[in-house]
């Protein structure tokens, strides 16, 4: 189980140990025979689920993180939770610099209008993650990141 994963390495690695150090994490476990996800969150963004029964039917679903980061509470116990993949889905994982992008205008860009950009599909002949990084470096308006910036696509095989 995530959570009990989890729960062994907040165990391992305390703050006050570690030089006040701290890490994020999302875990998942997948069974590709049930397309079952099992998965938990220590302070991580979200994972982003983009399925549907079809190509043309998708829909957006936060996996969320529940707790905080690994190390910041002692005895802390992160849950697991679970979902069915649908038949036509994707998997985002990624750093919190993908979305914590300051535009122009000195405002931070929305959480859910990020959300909205990463689930809408990729024009022909680009990929999601190329799609993603032109979209952040048009809402920040330059080429570099100021954040770390990370993102990693899961795509699971549609069902014979």
């Amino acid at each position: 189980h995530p959570g009990q994963v989890l729960n062994a390495l907040n165990r391992a690695f305390p703050m006050d140990q570690q030089n006040g150090k701290f890490f994020t994490i999302w875990y998942g476990v997948y069974n590709p025979k049930t397309r079952h996800l099992q998965y938990s969150g220590a302070g991580h963004p979200p994972a982003l689920l983009v399925g549907g029964p079809s190509p043309d039917q998708l829909s957006i679903t936060l996996l969320d993180s529940q707790g905080p980061m690994v190390g910041a509470v002692e005895d802390l116990e992160f849950a697991t939770g679970d979902c069915d993949i649908p038949p036509c889905a994707k998997l985002f994982l990624y750093s919190d610099g993908l979305f914590e992008i300051e535009q122009p205008n000195g405002v931070m860009w929305p959480f859910e209008d990020f959300v909205k950009v990463l689930g809408d599909p990729a024009r022909p002949g680009t990929s999601d993650l190329d799609r993603m990084i032109a979209d952040a470096r048009r809402v920040g308006q330059r080429d570099d990141f100021v954040d770390d910036f990370s993102i990693v696509e899961l795509d699971f095989p549609t069902p014979a």
